[in-house]
């Protein structure tokens, strides 16, 4: 009796042998003058085969052409002729050094924000609320300066004159801004109004800017040039020219959002969707 330890060991034995030996890949040679290079199909499954199971299940199966639908079977020319690139060959992507890769990701970063800017629905808020309340606080300074400066001797002041344009302004402001910010949202869309309509009340901040800039310019320059001995006066004169300025900035802002957003919904977007 072969014991256990014997068993494996005979195994391998066998197995080595069997590798060994010079004819044994030569054996299925024999049946070579036999061989085809045709692949191995089941003549029952092939698809030339017109009594296929199959066959009458995708016939079943299949969808039907739609209502007025016309086919035709073209030559690869016609399709080329129709997408006369789609058979250019590929580029691979080519790598950059660090800095055409830093370029490229400060390209991507700016692209990136400046979609947002343009598609985002809070950002013509964000910019008209700003202009709102800047508009409110230079009102009311605007207002506090004038009443200072109305109850002095000489009335004739640089800080009066900066006062009374801007009181002008503001308060032509503050309403068209409300209005504005009521029809962003709620108004009808550009494709249910005349694009004429449409720009010109984008081209109404246009001639608000324009008014805007002059009371900011006054108030720079009655701080600058027209110092009033009064710190009281002059510490609203300071904070009129901040808000201004800042109203300024925040109204051209929006403005040139508001230009690009409707070139862009008027299809001007080609370059950006590329």
């Amino acid at each position: 009796m072969m014991s256990t330890d014997e068993a494996p060991r005979t195994s391998r034995t066998r197995l080595r042998k069997l590798i060994l030996r010079k004819d044994a890949a030569e054996r299925g040679r024999k049946w070579d003058h036999l061989r085809s290079a045709e692949p191995v199909i089941v003549p029952r499954y092939s698809r030339a085969t017109p009594n296929s199971p199959w066959r009458s299940y995708l016939q079943s199966s299949r969808y039907g052409h739609l209502p007025g639908e016309h086919a035709q079977i073209v030559d690869p020319e016609v399709l080329k002729e129709l997408q006369p690139s789609f058979d250019d060959p590929i580029e691979p992507p080519r790598l950059l050094d660090s800095a055409g890769n830093r370029s490229a990701r400060n390209k991507l970063l700016y692209k990136r924000v400046w979609r947002v800017i343009l598609q985002h629905p809070l950002v013509p808020l964000a910019f008209r609320l700003t202009v709102l309340l800047t508009s409110i606080v230079a009102l009311a300074l605007s207002a506090k300066i004038f009443q200072i400066e109305n109850g002095e001797e000489e009335t004739n002041t640089s800080e009066r004159t900066q006062s009374i344009v801007a009181i002008v302004v503001d308060t032509v402001a503050v309403p068209y801004i409300g209005y504005m910010t009521w029809d962003e949202y709620t108004g009808k869309p550009l494709g249910l109004r005349p694009a004429t309509q449409k720009i010109s009340l984008v081209l109404m901040d246009l001639f608000f800017i324009i008014f805007k800039s002059a009371s900011t310019t006054l108030a720079f320059e009655a701080l600058v040039f027209h110092n009033s001995l009064d710190r009281q006066v002059s510490r609203y004169s300071q904070a009129l020219a901040a808000f201004q300025t800042v109203g300024l900035i925040s109204w051209s802002f929006t403005f040139t959002v508001n230009v690009f957003r409707l070139v862009q919904k008027l299809g001007g977007g080609e370059e950006e969707r590329r």
